[in-house]
């Protein structure tokens, strides 16, 4: 099924309460199911930082995380996610 941008606006009240408290949610953007098997197909690439724009040597353990810092840039689904219509759109 293909959902329309439209499907995804935010009612006056869900635009009040961003505006109330600066956030919106929670909010449903995947199935359970289908988020189980992208996280078990994911995990092993999130755990390997040796592709993140950011290396480990840079990392400061306690105070940065440089290492998993912007990882939407070597990571497709992140990169995906964070510019689904659910998040982003109108």
């Amino acid at each position: 099924m293909t959902r329309e941008i439209s499907d995804f606006a935010l009612s006056d009240a869900q635009i009040k309460e961003f505006h109330e408290n600066g956030f919106i949610g929670p909010f449903d953007v995947y199935e359970p199911e289908e988020m189980a098997s992208t996280l078990q197909a994911l995990r092993p690439k999130l755990i390997n930082t040796k592709t993140a724009i950011y290396g480990q040597r840079k990392a400061v353990s306690g105070s940065t995380n440089l290492a998993n810092y912007d990882r939407h840039l070597d990571v497709p689904f992140l990169a995906d996610h964070i510019t689904r219509p659910e998040i982003v759109g109108p």
